[in-house]
C-alpha cells in the first residue's frame, strides 16, 4: 500500500516510495534493460500506480497482493529475487523503509536496493546497493549498475541470527 505523508515545504509525497518503484522500473525498461518487478503487498488502493499498470510494460508487472508473513507467496518472493528494493522518499520520519523489513530482506541473503541514508548504511551495509535517496533515475541506475543473478549472500542471513532476537 502506498502511504501519503504532508512534508513541509513539499507537500503531499507518498512516502513509501513505491511510485518511485514504479518510475524506476519503467525507465530500466525504457533504456532497454528488460526486468521484471514484483510486488509483495496489496496496491490496489493506489490509483496513482494504474497509469504503471496500463503502461508500455504493465505486462512485466506482478503484484501478488495481500501475503502472510512467513507464508509460502511470501517466502518465495524473497527467495526468488535478484535484489529486494526498500525505496523511500526523505523525510523527516522515515529515512529507513522499515526497519523489520530491512531485517527480513538480510535474512533473505539478498542484495538489497535501498535509498542512501545513515541508517540503512548501518544495518544493510555490504548487502546494500545504494541510490540517491528521493531518486528514482538513481534508483534505476543503481539497480541497473548491480544487475545480476540471484545470489544468497550467507553473511546477512548470519549476520541476523547472531544480531536479532525476535
Amino acid at each position: 500500500r502506498t502511504w501519503n505523508k504532508k512534508l513541509p515545504g513539499v507537500g503531499i509525497k507518498e512516502i513509501n516510495g513505491t511510485e518511485s518503484l514504479y518510475k524506476a522500473f519503467e525507465e530500466i525498461n525504457k533504456a532497454g534493460k528488460p526486468c521484471r518487478l514484483v510486488i509483495l503487498g496489496d496496491m490496489s488502493s493506489a490509483p496513482e500506480l494504474k497509469q504503471y499498470r496500463d503502461g508500455q510494460f504493465g505486462h512485466l508487472i506482478t503484484e501478488l497482493g495481500a501475503y502472510n508473513a512467513g507464508g509460502a507467496t511470501h517466502l518465495r518472493v524473497l527467495g526468488g529475487a535478484d535484489i529486494l528494493c526498500l525505496p523511500s522518499y526523505p523525510c523527516e520520519t522515515y529515512r529507513l523503509y522499515d526497519r523489520f523489513k530491512t531485517i527480513e530482506y538480510l535474512a533473505a541473503g539478498k542484495r538489497i536496493l535501498a535509498a542512501d541514508t545513515q541508517i540503512n548504511r548501518e544495518i544493510i551495509q555490504d548487502s546494500g546497493i545504494y541510490f540517491d535517496e528521493g531518486s528514482f533515475k538513481s534508483m534505476a541506475d543503481s539497480a541497473v549498475e548491480y544487475k545480476e543473478n540471484s545470489v544468497y549472500i550467507e553473511e546477512s542471513n548470519i549476520k541476523v541470527l547472531e544480531q536479532y532476537n525476535w
